[in-house]
């Protein structure tokens, strides 16, 4: 009972990031950004220790192909942690929740 809200906000953070890919390839809102220094939402954490900001569309990715999805709302700013695979060059992207939002309502306006 306890994991059904942590499902739940998994789920919504997915279709977020998919309805934000299919709403960059059609807007090319990435493009715009680049052009305008565009918002970072989080951090990305290389596996070669680097970091770098994340991207909205980085951020679609991140959780779209995170190996595992965690989420430290106790803690300021309340953060989505994506793990991820073996395979990719990222260990994790922590993404800030409230910046997520924020870029979901200039969308909206």
């Amino acid at each position: 009972m306890h994991e059904i809200p942590q499902q739940e906000a998994t789920k919504a953070a997915m279709e977020l990031a998919l309805y934000f890919r299919a709403l960059d390839d059609e807007q090319e809102l990435t493009r715009y950004w680049k052009r305008s220094q565009g918002p970072s939402v989080g951090t990305l954490y290389l596996k070669d220790g680097t970091t770098e900001p994340i991207t909205p569309r980085e951020m679609s990715n991140k959780i779209i192909h995170a190996e595992r999805i965690e989420w430290r709302v106790l803690s300021a700013p309340p953060t989505i942690i994506c793990t991820g695979r073996d395979k990719e060059r990222w260990a994790r992207a922590e993404i800030d929740v409230g910046r997520m939002i924020a870029i979901g309502g200039m969308l909206g306006s």
